[in-house]
């Protein structure tokens, strides 16, 4: 389900947008999504891809 290939090229970002997240809902997810979005186009793949698709499930299929 998850493309760890994603993840393993860009180990960093995961560490950023997590920490990100820690304090962040469901609402701010979308304020982040506009100021970090090429951040979010990596770590979609360690957890919160599930999250990003409900929310913009379009951002998920350019990166393909």
């Amino acid at each position: 389900m998850t493309n760890d290939k994603q993840t393993t090229e860009t180990p960093w970002e995961g560490s950023v947008i997590i920490g990100l997240h820690k304090n962040t809902t469901p609402f701010s997810f979308e304020q982040i999504e506009t100021q970090k979005r090429t951040l979010i186009m990596g770590p979609t793949r360690m957890g919160m891809s599930h999250l990003m698709r409900q929310n913009n499930a379009k951002m998920d299929a350019p990166h393909e």
